[in-house]
């Protein structure tokens, strides 16, 4: 269920398909699943709970300082 996600990168999905923030500017990084299953799994562990432990997370964050604007 996409209100429990956290992830401030997280910016949507549909079938198969988690869609975050890119790495380049006014770009999108589209995570591609074989099933809902394995869709559902990675968005729970990574997007609702675990998120800080996602690589695009760790990508995302390194564009931003600590007051959260970009380098």
């Amino acid at each position: 269920d996409s209100k429990l996600v956290k992830c401030p990168f997280y910016k949507g999905q549909d079938n198969l398909k988690l869609y975050c923030e890119g790495i380049q500017p006014n770009s999108s990084i589209i995570l591609s699943f074989a099933n809902r299953t394995d869709k559902d799994g990675h968005r729970i562990q990574y997007c609702q709970n675990k998120y800080r432990y996602c690589k695009v997370y760790f990508l995302n964050d390194t564009k931003y300082d600590d007051d959260g604007h970009l380098k």
